[in-house]
């Protein structure tokens, strides 16, 4: 999962949440619903918004059973870091390898995911990495024809029902694309 932006002030409403109390404890609760003290939480980065966390935001944090790593995203400052590691979190930093798969906070240029199969990524929300092929029309001139690049895989947390999905829904999903 990625963005959850915890405390975001603005966020929350565009999200359509009626106060970010409201935003912040239903991602928490979907996390706490799905996962189990055996699993790993992948969080890919902007985890909240703003200056200092707040207790509440803390507790939130602290409440997730599981391990946790955490791709950095550009919203998580050195401060919030300190943090999540006193919670025993892994931080990777921008970007980890998993098999064939590059996670990520953004995604990864296509020039760069030519080394892996696909590239698991927040950052960009409700937007979808898009490719293109282009046709000639019948006057001659050139139709550009855009489609999803199936590579990329955004966990955004727009993009997945604000609540975390597994890594096996995720390979699932890479293997009806044929890509893995």
């Amino acid at each position: 999962m990625s963005d959850p932006h915890l405390q975001h002030e603005k966020l929350f409403a565009q999200r359509g949440f009626a106060s970010v109390k409201e935003h912040d404890k239903t991602i928490i609760d979907n996390i706490l619903k799905t996962v189990a003290k055996e699993d790993t939480l992948y969080i890919l980065g902007d985890l909240c918004v703003g200056g200092d966390m707040t207790e509440e935001t803390k507790a939130y944090f602290a409440s997730i059973p599981c391990r946790v790593i955490v791709s950095l995203g550009n919203h998580d400052s050195w401060e919030k870091t300190k943090f999540f590691f006193s919670l025993g979190w892994k931080i990777v930093g921008d970007s980890e390898v998993k098999g064939d798969l590059v996670i990520s906070h953004m995604p990864v240029h296509p020039n760069q995911l030519k080394r892996y199969k696909a590239c698991i990524h927040g950052h960009m929300h409700e937007d979808i990495v898009m490719d293109s092929w282009y046709d000639v029309d019948r006057n001659g001139g050139i139709m550009e024809m855009p489609f999803e690049d199936r590579r990329y895989v955004n966990v955004s947390m727009e993009q997945i029902n604000y609540t975390p999905i597994s890594y096996d829904e995720i390979k699932e999903r890479l293997m009806e694309a044929g890509i893995l």
